[in-house]
């Protein structure tokens, strides 16, 4: 059964779970939990429909999800490069929080008729599962300035042959060199779990203008350049958050 995309709105942080201590991920720097895995959706939607698909995100399916022991956060953006239209992105403890019993019974025997109504609308649905590899040192763990991010920038990457491209899809080489730009918040590497060899870099802006500064395009050259050379397969996707 498909998984919808994240709140239409501010991130969310689902409410403690006093349960929920075997699922809790080891802490960051300032002893806050630092996530290790995250469900990726995308997806496109009638647009004579997405009044209904927002008020079901806000006043149903977003409650739903951060009320199941391990999920951290939930994010919803608006792809204004690359495709589909929307995007979600929710923080879980680690990967197996999707295969809980808590979450498939959501999935399952607990979905709701007014899920059962919106999810076959769903066009060019895309769900994955992924594992955090590499954060920046400095942010992972650390609480968000008020308010979060005012933006996204994605990149995916995958092997075009067998052990191609292997170090530059292992590690941080792709987007660390971005740290350290105006406008550039948190960076993470994440594995594709079904698919181990392909990864997933997430850049947070504090404004869409940071990929327009002199020197963010310099070095998202330089990024181009070393995997345009090398036998990786790549994507990017700019996101503006929805508030």
């Amino acid at each position: 059964m498909s998984e919808p995309p994240g709140p239409a709105g501010a991130a969310q942080s689902a409410p403690p779970d006093p349960a929920g201590a075997a699922q809790s991920a080891p802490p960051g720097p300032a002893g806050v939990p630092q996530p290790l895995g995250l469900l990726h959706v995308e997806l496109d939607y009638p647009a004579e429909r997405l009044e209904e698909l927002h008020d079901w995100y806000n006043t149903e399916h977003v409650p739903e999800r951060l009320g199941i022991p391990g999920f951290l956060s939930g994010r919803r953006y608006a792809a204004i490069e690359g495709g589909p239209r929307w995007l979600a992105l929710y923080e879980v403890a680690r990967p197996s929080v999707l295969e809980s019993d808590d979450y498939r019974r959501w999935r399952g025997a607990g979905q709701s008729a007014w899920t059962a109504r919106i999810l076959p609308r769903n066009r060019r649905f895309r769900r994955t599962v992924y594992a955090l590899t590499w954060s920046d040192p400095d942010e992972a763990g650390a609480p968000e300035p008020a308010g979060g991010p005012a933006g996204l920038l994605s990149l995916r990457l995958s092997p075009l042959a067998s052990g191609a491209g292997a170090e530059l899809l292992r590690g941080e080489i792709t987007l660390r060199s971005l740290l350290g730009c105006a406008g550039v918040g948190r960076v993470r590497v994440y594995r594709d779990v079904a698919e181990p060899g392909n990864r997933l870099g997430l850049c947070e802006l504090n404004g869409i203008w940071a990929v327009q500064q002199p020197e963010f395009r310099v070095r998202w050259s330089r990024i181009m350049t070393v995997l345009d050379r090398a036998s990786v397969s790549y994507s990017r996707g700019l996101y503006v958050r929805i508030l």
